[in-house]
């Protein structure tokens, strides 16, 4: 096998290989960890925030600040939306 062909397997492999690697570490947090899209809705979860929220599944689809705080709009200062504002982790 050539070269090029050694190289073009291995980055044909690398992005499953990522891909589980960031799987398992997503899993194995013990925190909950969800992961929003622009408009808030959860579109993944890990198993901590599974298992803290079971009694309100399912979770994907629902919007974090009807979820997690029980509102029924954003907070005026959501952190989610202020780093996709401005590209910096933010806090509450």
């Amino acid at each position: 096998m050539s070269d090029s062909a050694v190289e073009r397997r291995r980055a044909e492999g690398a992005p499953p290989r990522a891909a589980s690697l960031l799987t398992r570490a997503f899993a194995s947090v013990q925190d909950p960890i969800c992961l929003l899209d622009a408009d808030l809705t959860i579109r993944e979860m890990n198993p901590a925030m599974k298992k803290k929220y079971s009694r309100h599944m399912p979770l994907a689809g629902r919007k974090c600040y009807e979820l997690c705080l029980g509102r029924a709009t954003p907070c005026a200062e959501c952190p989610v939306r202020r780093t996709l504002r401005t590209g910096k982790t933010a806090t509450r």
